[in-house]
């Protein structure tokens, strides 16, 4: 059982090595207490009172910004943005590579709306009209 050896003797040189780590290791209650100072120096009252200035500016900022009143736009001008929106990659149209294995034949009725004639009527009632251009 010579083979055991290495392993005692291994075990052994971690087990000092763990000895003096703990010797040479501050105790936990010490350190945080050493942190605790180190940290009310490096962070002066006049810090906080910045740092808490600069959010509260970049909120009213943001609110300023999210409260401008901006014209509507039209639906005419939506369809646009929407249409370069979905038509340029430089803007996020994403075309995946297996899109044409999407396109099945008849795909076209899925997503069609049926019309038939040039009169509608309206909620099913044939003597309420509307005229569909």
């Amino acid at each position: 059982m010579d083979d055991q050896r290495p392993d005692r003797d291994l075990r052994e040189l971690f087990d000092e090595l763990r000895t003096e780590d703990a010797q040479a290791a501050p105790d936990f209650p010490t350190l945080t207490a050493r942190a605790r100072a180190e940290g009310r120096r490096a962070r002066p009252v006049r810090t906080k009172r910045l740092l808490l200035t600069g959010g509260l500016l970049a909120a009213a900022a943001t609110a300023a910004v999210m409260l401008v009143g901006r014209a509507p736009i039209s639906d005419e001008g939506f369809e646009e943005v929407v249409t370069a929106y979905a038509s340029d990659p430089l803007l996020g149209a994403f075309r995946s590579p297996t899109d044409a294995l999407l396109a099945v034949p008849g795909g076209e009725i899925v997503t069609t709306i049926p019309r038939v004639g040039d009169v509608s009527t309206v909620f099913g009632v044939s003597g309420l009209t509307r005229r569909v251009n």
